[in-house]
């Protein structure tokens, strides 16, 4: 069973580099491999809210059934990607370490003898390539592969004299680690004729050669003109408006209470009043009686 819940979302710095792509084309394109949550931590996400649509490609059965969930207008794939059709043992991660989710075996050595259980599970393996050609892939902006240590198999089973993205963004470093592992791989994109245009200590970002003024747009990081907020101060703004609804809702809360304590008080004032004017009644009725009997 799926567990909802609600989620404050900030921009990643990747995103923000990407969302550049929007000067250049509104409705874009994407292909998401290794998508995991449809939002957090998600490089496509900001993308989707800006009217961008793609394909999400997700072995894992439960981040599968989220992206279907929360992105309904996107087309989500349950199946891992690499140089072959067909099935592959995939290794789920804990929960808390969901994004180290791999099929290579020796990574996933190392983590249970860090202590964290893995599951083994079987599921379809197929090419982008087949994924392109099925569905009829047309114009691709932006491509993004995040595959955990599986990044050259995914770009071998791309055809790219055929299927030409505008960007391709790969993680670029071993898992959990700062080390570059770009040279297992990068030189299919350069004999394709891509460039580098930035690495921002996680993922390097690609570009066609033939795309100048995309590979000027992508070639620098996140910055003050980007209009681009931390998680952080987002946070605090958040904070911040949720203590001025507070304090409104407090105020209005007076407001009412103070009318309905005067509206109280003067309702008081007037049963006084009455109870006054009875007992000067009663007692000049009183005064009355008594000289009746005195005569």
């Amino acid at each position: 069973m799926l567990v909802h819940v609600m989620i404050s979302y900030s921009q990643n710095q990747e995103d923000v580099v990407l969302s550049r792509l929007t000067k250049f084309v509104d409705a874009g394109t994407y292909v998401d491999v290794g998508a995991g949550h449809p939002i957090i931590h998600n490089v496509t996400y900001d993308l989707y809210t800006k009217n961008w649509r793609g394909i999400n490609i997700e072995p894992m059965a439960r981040e599968a059934s989220l992206l279907r969930e929360t992105r309904p207008e996107d087309v989500t794939l349950q199946t891992a990607v690499s140089n072959f059709e067909g099935r592959i043992t995939l290794y789920e991660a804990p929960l808390e370490n969901r994004g180290s989710s791999t099929t290579d075996l020796n990574l996933v050595t190392k983590h249970q003898q860090e202590g964290q259980e893995f599951r083994a599970v079987e599921t379809d393996v197929c090419t982008l390539t087949s994924i392109f050609e099925r569905h009829d892939i047309g114009e691709c902006h932006l491509l993004k592969i995040d595959v955990e240590g599986a990044e050259r198999e995914v770009l071998q089973g791309l055809d790219l004299t055929r299927f030409r993205p505008w960007v391709i963004v790969v993680e670029a470093t071993l898992p959990q680690s700062t080390i570059d592992s770009s040279q297992l791989w990068e030189g299919i994109l350069f004999d394709a004729g891509y460039q580098q245009t930035l690495f921002d200590g996680l993922n390097k970002f690609y570009v066609r050669n033939d795309l100048p003024e995309i590979a000027d747009t992508l070639s620098t990081p996140t910055n003050v003109f980007d209009n681009w907020k931390t998680s952080e101060v987002n946070d605090l703004n958040n904070q911040a408006m949720d203590l001025q609804v507070r304090i409104t809702e407090m105020h209005t809360n007076y407001i009412r209470e103070s009318e309905s304590f005067r509206k109280t008080l003067s309702d008081a004032e007037i049963y006084v009043q009455s109870l006054i004017e009875r007992a000067e009644r009663a007692e000049e009725y009183a005064r009355s009686l008594e000289k009746k009997i005195s005569s």
